[in-house]
């Protein structure tokens, strides 16, 4: 059939076609010129004339073809476009595919690629496109892919984003504003609830990230485009309080955002009486839930205080209630040189110095407490740990990837070795840590209390008051 169609016309036209290998011939003279076409396939306001035996490569016109649809005895086939992610263009280049059994898949275009592949059915395509996403994922098109693979159900595509996003949320995203704003109140929730969050330094910052998240859907972007995020922190400051008697999210338009702050593990941002001033200054979150979170620190402060072996408790903590209730920290090594990396241990008064020595171990050491802190400083320290180093290349990939089991160890006060960290000079090699140092309380607040919210108009000040 090929050869009769191509054979045809002057011969100008026979001497290109020799220069031209079988597909590509197939392809210019069937589908670009539509020669001895059988059907016209009309889509978004344009037509190409093709061919059934081509058609039917696609299982959506094979069905047609062979079911009862009205398209079956009529040579001219309407195609209603509802996806708003196909265009005139990817019809073109997916239709043309069933010509020369390939398509140019661009970056850029692998979405709308990749929606008309999805209408036609067209299984290999639809792979080709989903390994390019994978491999594509950046700050620019990382929560794009997500939610097109939510959308077209593609797990591997949507994994793919919501892991890089984990890496590299509180690195590259939070420094891109436009990309940060992109990321929806499902999305968001989902990432800070995760245990496998790359936090860097600690929660606070996460509560700081979610605040300016806000911010910018609540704001028009002509305000905030040129602002860094610790300029909008700070102008966050600035604005007048609202009445104490309601905080943002008991409003209706901060009530939306609740589930965001459910996930935030609250306890370890109120560890801290800087953490606990900006809270309640800041009035985001209910009252009513900060108190209940600080009457729990309370509880547990007691228990410290009352309890001999505390340490022993840890050891019927299930790994489900390690990665629910551990402190999340994080650094970049290379940010852990010459200079201490210290963390406040509220439970104990004291601190943990961290350092990498020789390039290559990761020691911790419990040192005394800041000027005018507690001056109790325990000889030893029991607590539950997992470490995981990992590093990422210039787009945020993961590169490489070392997670420690959980363990329970037993610091001593002049310091042990926890660690032992290979390719510690890689300048992107990043530490995550998660700690535990007592047994959760059965009652312990997770922040996902409901809390009702009060309807009224007043809002969280944005930067256009």
């Amino acid at each position: 059939m090929i050869a009769n169609v191509t054979d045809k016309g002057n011969n100008k036209a026979t001497e290109h076609r020799k220069k031209l290998c079988p597909l590509e011939a197939v392809y210019e003279e069937l589908f670009l010129k539509g020669v001895s076409s059988d059907y016209t396939v009309v889509a978004l306001g344009k037509s190409w004339n093709l061919h059934k035996i081509y058609l039917t490569q696609s299982p959506y016109f094979e069905s047609m073809f062979s079911g009862s649809w009205k398209e079956t005895n009529e040579n001219k086939i309407k195609i209603p476009i509802l996806d708003p992610n196909i265009t005139v263009e990817s019809l073109h280049s997916v239709l043309g595919s069933l010509y020369k059994y390939e398509v140019e898949l661009e970056p850029c275009k692998v979405i709308s690629t990749l929606a008309t592949a999805m209408l036609f059915q067209l299984d290999s395509l639809i792979e080709q496109c989903s390994n390019i996403m994978v491999k594509t994922v950046n700050f620019r098109t990382a929560v794009q892919y997500y939610e097109v693979g939510v959308q077209y159900g593609l797990t591997e595509v949507q994994n793919a984003a919501f892991n890089w996003l984990l890496v590299n949320l509180m690195i590259s995203v939070w420094k891109n504003l436009v990309t940060l704003k992109e990321i929806s109140i499902e999305l968001m929730t989902k990432l800070v609830a995760s245990p496998e969050l790359m936090v860097i330094y600690s929660e606070k910052a996460v509560y700081d990230l979610l605040k300016v998240w806000v911010y910018l859907q609540v704001t028009p972007t002509s305000i905030w485009l040129d602002l860094t995020p610790n300029k909008i922190i700070k102008l966050l400051k600035t604005m007048p309080r609202r009445d104490r008697s309601m905080s943002y999210l008991e409003t209706d338009e901060g009530k939306c955002y609740l589930p965001v702050f459910q996930a935030l593990r609250l306890s370890h941002v109120l560890e801290d009486m800087f953490g606990v001033k900006t809270v309640e200054e800041d009035n985001v979150i209910p009252q009513t839930t900060v108190r209940r979170v600080k009457y729990h620190l309370w509880k547990t402060l007691l228990r410290v205080n009352n309890t001999i072996d505390l340490g022993s408790q840890l050891t019927s903590v299930t790994e489900d209630q390690f990665l629910k209730h551990a402190l999340r920290w994080g650094c970049q090594l290379a940010h852990m040189g010459s200079e201490d990396w210290i963390w406040p241990l509220f439970l104990y008064g004291a601190r943990l110095l961290w350092r990498v020595v020789g390039n290559r171990a990761v020691t911790v050491k419990v040192v005394a407490p800041a000027q005018g802190g507690p001056t109790y400083v325990p000889q030893k320290i029991k607590l539950m740990m997992r470490l995981k180093v990992m590093s990422v290349d210039s787009q945020g990939h993961v590169t490489y990837s070392r997670c420690s089991d959980i363990m329970t160890y037993t610091i001593p006060s002049q310091g042990m070795v926890v660690w032992n960290v290979e390719r510690a000079s890689d300048p992107r090699l990043m530490l995550q840590v998660h700690l535990l140092l007592v047994a959760p309380l059965e009652s312990a607040p997770t922040n996902n209390s409901a809390v009702q919210s009060v309807p009224n108009n007043r809002s969280l000040p944005s930067g256009d008051h």
